[in-house]
């Protein structure tokens, strides 16, 4: 497939996900010289998804602002746990393998809160490890089936 870099802001009609860092952009609008929508179908434009913005900021941006985000809640989590006496089954924890064993390739790690509201975990790549000062587990507990929708409505009511 030919790249059509240049008309990415002309684009609008369909994007998807083909993997973690690119989209495929497709669109039925005839632009010159291409002329009929069979024509349009045999170009491809990819971008690099951490550099998608919305003006103020870019996917990496946004996923770094996450991960600090996070690390200092499970951080801090850990530290009022521990003032409050309060079962360690409610701790944050860390761990480079799930609960089965297995893990994402590409070097991650998964943290994790568990909270009486239940679980709210994010995986990181394994260069964020230090930036989580908190226990480290040989595997992550069991998981409880969360969706990330479970996640948001977990972490507002903490």
């Amino acid at each position: 497939m030919k790249r059509l870099d240049p008309l990415l802001g002309m684009l609008q009609n369909s994007l998807w996900l083909t993997d973690m860092k690119t989209f495929i952009l497709t669109s039925d609008l005839p632009m010159f010289p291409i002329v009929t929508k069979q024509e349009l179908s045999n170009y491809e434009i990819q971008i690099q998804a951490e550099q998608v913005s919305d003006g103020y900021h870019t996917m990496e941006e946004l996923y770094e602002h996450r991960i600090a985000l996070f690390a200092a809640l499970c951080n801090f989590w850990n530290d009022v746990i521990e003032d409050m006496e309060i079962s360690v089954y409610q701790k944050a924890w860390k761990s480079k393998l799930h609960s089965d064993g297995t893990m994402f390739e590409g070097g991650y790690f998964i943290a994790g809160i568990e909270s009486n509201k239940g679980q709210i975990t994010y995986h990181m790549k394994l260069k964020h490890w230090d930036s989580f000062r908190i226990p480290e587990l040989e595997r992550a507990p069991e998981y409880d089936g969360h969706t990330p929708n479970d996640v948001i409505e977990r972490l507002l009511k903490l």
